[in-house]
């Protein structure tokens, strides 16, 4: 495990620990979440441009600024109304994206093989359903506001405690199936290790926490930072303190230009919304799943790298 791995399950066990001592407020627990949403989980993908710029560089060619961006844009759009038309199917779209870029980044050592990118995108998903399953009850109004459902809540939880008991199934399977064929994947017995220790330890972490500080932690802080850090490897910066400030000055003018946009979705629709919180946490949502397309186009070829 990696020391900055180490320190990110640190911080969640941390805050784990403080949530069983003490009552943390459901405000506070979503002013965590905004506030990792905003500072480092959306800023993460307004790189994008300068690690397409750099791959495209190490390839000797010129990334253009203005076409990156139409196409950057257009993807976005093309998305949004899938979204707005076919919201089901948008949802679908976005949790396998999700899964695929969960997963990679989670994965301690990229193959790139159609074996590989199926195992990490399964465990990709195992995360995010045990995130949604874990917290059903949290979770429900969300899902309800994204989808516009109109449908029986009890209905709703008991199929999500059976999600939750095949995720713990599926999980386990997964990693019974690494420890048999790790050396047919690539890995060593001190990398197989180090994985199953950090899965257990993000489960662990997820589950006993709420889902505002789980998924404020998982997104927010671990994934987030892990890209960051991906990031200024691909993009030749120290790992210092002025390395990470150089890589947040390049991703400040976009991560605001994506503020004001979320900001802009959020008081419109709070005209229109009697649960405000739900509402906002569905644009956010949304809002993050928009930008994952794109993002991915050009993170996965990162990671190749």
């Amino acid at each position: 495990m990696t020391s900055l791995k180490l320190y990110l399950i640190t911080f969640g066990l941390l805050i784990t620990l403080i949530n069983s001592l003490i009552v943390i407020s459901p405000q506070t627990q979503l002013y965590f979440f905004f506030i990792t949403i905003f500072i480092t989980g959306i800023p993460h993908g307004a790189l994008d441009y300068f690690v397409a710029s750099q791959t495209q560089l190490q390839a000797g060619n010129q990334l253009s600024l203005s076409k990156f961006l139409l196409r950057y844009l257009v993807n976005i759009l093309a998305y949004s109304i899938i979204w707005i038309f076919f919201p089901v199917a948008a949802l679908v779209i976005f949790i396998l994206l999700t899964a695929f870029h969960f997963g990679e980044v989670d994965w301690p050592i990229r193959q790139n093989t159609k074996l590989d990118a199926c195992l990490y995108t399964i465990f990709g998903l195992q995360i995010l359903v045990f995130i949604v399953a874990s917290h059903a009850t949290a979770a429900l109004p969300i899902i309800v506001q994204i989808l516009k459902l109109s449908t029986n809540k009890a209905s709703i939880l008991e199929q999500a405690n059976a999600i939750f008991n095949i995720a713990i199934i599926t999980i386990t399977t997964s990693i019974l199936f690494i420890i048999v064929f790790f050396k047919k994947i690539g890995w060593t017995k001190e990398i197989l290790i180090s994985f199953i220790i950090q899965t257990v330890l993000l489960l662990t972490i997820i589950y006993f926490l709420p889902l505002y500080l789980a998924f404020g932690f998982y997104f927010g802080i671990w994934h987030s930072l892990l890209s960051f850090n991906l990031i200024r490897t691909h993009l030749l910066l120290p790992n210092t303190v002025i390395g990470w400030l150089q890589m947040a000055r390049k991703a400040l003018p976009y991560a605001l230009a994506a503020w004001i946009g979320i900001g802009i979705l959020i008081i419109a629709s709070n005209k229109f919304q009697k649960d405000i919180i739900a509402s906002n946490l569905a644009i956010i949502f949304v809002a993050i799943a928009v930008l994952t397309l794109p993002h991915l186009q050009v993170f996965t070829k990162l990671k190749h790298k």
